[in-house]
C-alpha cells in the first residue's frame, strides 16, 4: 500500500489513529493505576491508620515530566537537532525583554493553576458553579459513574487537536498547551484509583466513560477545525 503524506490524510484517518493513540496510553496509565489501587488496599488505608497524600503529586506530576519533556526535545529557540537541556537555552530565556501581554498570560496561567491544584482532592475552598453542578447532575443521571468533566471536555479531546494540528502545521503555538492538556487526563486516571471507598469496577466504569466521550468530544472539536481551516485555506487561494 503506498504511504499517504501525513498532511494529506484524511480527517476519518487522523480520528481513528489519534483515538488508538489515547487508548493506547490510556491503557498504561490504568496499569498503574491498578498497581496504586493495589497498593492502597493495605489495611492501614482502609482502616484510615494512614492516608495516602499523593493526590496532587499525581495531577501535578505528569504536567511538570511533560513540560521537561517538550523542552528536551525542542528546547528554546533551538535551531540544530539535538536533545536534551541546555544551560544556554535557559539563560537565553531569562534574559529575554518581558512585556505586559506575557505577564498577563503568566497571570492568568498563575490564577488557572491555583485553581486546578486547589479543587484537587476531597477538601476545597473552591466550590463548583451551580451549572457545573447541573451537568455533573445530568451526566450522573446518564452514566452509572459519572465521568470528569475535565477529561472529557478538555484533555481527552486535546490528543485528538493536538495530533490534527500537527499533521496540518497550523498553530503550532498550542501545541505545548494541548500537550499538558493530555497529560492532566493520564494523571486524572490515576487519581480516579486512589479513592478507597470507591469500588474498582466503578473506576474502570469511569475511565471507559472518560475515554471514549472524551474521543467523541475531539472528533467533534477536529471535524470544526478542519472546516474553519478548509475555509481559511479557500479564503487565501482566492485572495
Amino acid at each position: 500500500m503506498r504511504c499517504k503524506k501525513r498532511e494529506n490524510l484524511r480527517i476519518k484517518d487522523i480520528v481513528l489513529e489519534s483515538s488508538l493513540i489515547l487508548i493506547a496510553i490510556s491503557l498504561i496509565s490504568l496499569a498503574g493505576a491498578v498497581s496504586e489501587d493495589a497498593l492502597l488496599s493495605h489495611s492501614k488505608y482502609m482502616l484510615e491508620m494512614d492516608l495516602f497524600r499523593g493526590v496532587k503529586l499525581s495531577q501535578v506530576g505528569p504536567i511538570g515530566i511533560t513540560f521537561l519533556a517538550y523542552i528536551s526535545i525542542f528546547g528554546y529557540r533551538r535551531s540544530e537537532d539535538k536533545r536534551g537541556l541546555y544551560w544556554s537555552e535557559i539563560k537565553l530565556f531569562l534574559s529575554e525583554n518581558i512585556r505586559v501581554i506575557h505577564m498577563a498570560i503568566l497571570g492568568a496561567i498563575a490564577v488557572a493553576a491555583i485553581v486546578y491544584i486547589s479543587r484537587m482532592g476531597h477538601e476545597t475552598n473552591i466550590e463548583p458553579s451551580s451549572l457545573e453542578i447541573l451537568g455533573r447532575n445530568i451526566l450522573e443521571m446518564i452514566f452509572q459513574a459519572r465521568p470528569r468533566t475535565k477529561a472529557i471536555l478538555l484533555a481527552h479531546p486535546a490528543l485528538l487537536l493536538l495530533i490534527f494540528m500537527a499533521y496540518k502545521k497550523c498553530c503550532c503555538w498550542s501545541l505545548p498547551l494541548l500537550a499538558l492538556a493530555v497529560s492532566i487526563g493520564q494523571g486524572n486516571i490515576v487519581n480516579t484509583f486512589s479513592h478507597l471507598r470507591t469500588p474498582i469496577y466503578l473506576s474502570v466504569y469511569r475511565t471507559v466513560y472518560e475515554t471514549g466521550l472524551g474521543i467523541l468530544i475531539g472528533a467533534l472539536a477536529v471535524a470544526i477545525l478542519k472546516g474553519v481551516w478548509d475555509y481559511v485555506q479557500r479564503r487565501k487561494e482566492n485572495a
